[in-house]
């Protein structure tokens, strides 16, 4: 880092370093609303979507939970969209 960018920002000390990156080649005019999409293959959402789909049996099996397969499906839809997931009247 040069001393003239150090004397015009100010950087703030790191906490943390991640030697991992993740990263894709950019797409020319690709519509933002399916941006979310173009980064993964075909075969991985297929596979992510198959996850999701036995992930309410496998749930409902280790915690032998009284709930529909559907209630459950939509718990772990909402926790892997970022809502918490009410587990206490499950038993």
């Amino acid at each position: 880092m040069s001393e003239e960018r150090n004397s015009v920002v100010e950087f703030s000390n790191v906490y943390y370093t991640d030697y991992m990156t993740f990263a894709i080649k950019k797409l020319g005019t690709a519509p933002t609303s399916l941006a979310f999409v173009h980064p993964f293959d075909t075969r991985i959402w297929t596979f992510i979507l198959i996850v999701l789909l036995f992930m309410p049996l496998v749930y409902k099996l280790l915690l032998r939970t009284r709930d529909s397969y559907l209630q459950v499906l939509l718990q772990l839809l909402g926790a892997v969209l970022g809502q918490s997931m009410n587990t206490y009247g499950t038993r």
